[in-house]
């Protein structure tokens, strides 16, 4: 007597991101587009340590763009630059390297 194969067991359907993490996916491209767009908007006092060269960037400008984009002050270019950084630095799902869980920011009591 053989015995009947047992059926098998319906598959459970994948788990889906939950809206959190979607809306922070979205919030961490967004930030990090807008934060590789500012770089074209660097004032040309700020100077790093690999030697930005600021002529070569206007020149890329030109010949993508047409025109050269405005180069903004240097306290709008670091607020803004810090303002992204953290944005992204945020939003970044699974990427703690310093050991903070999602949501312990800067102001946050969380750790």
């Amino acid at each position: 007597m053989t015995t009947p194969e047992p059926a098998p067991a319906p598959e459970s359907p994948a788990p889906r991101a939950g809206f959190g993490t979607v809306v922070g996916i979205v919030i961490l491209l967004a930030a990090v587009l807008a934060f590789t767009a500012l770089q074209y908007a660097m004032p040309d006092s700020f100077n790093g340590q690999w030697e930005l060269n600021h002529p070569g960037v206007r020149d890329f400008q030109r010949h993508w763009l047409g025109h050269s984009v405005p180069a903004l002050s240097r306290e709008k270019f670091t607020g803004l630059f810090r303002f992204l950084l953290m944005a992204a630095w945020r939003h970044m799902p699974g990427c703690w390297p310093l050991g903070f869980p999602p949501g312990a920011g800067v102001f946050s009591r969380a750790y």
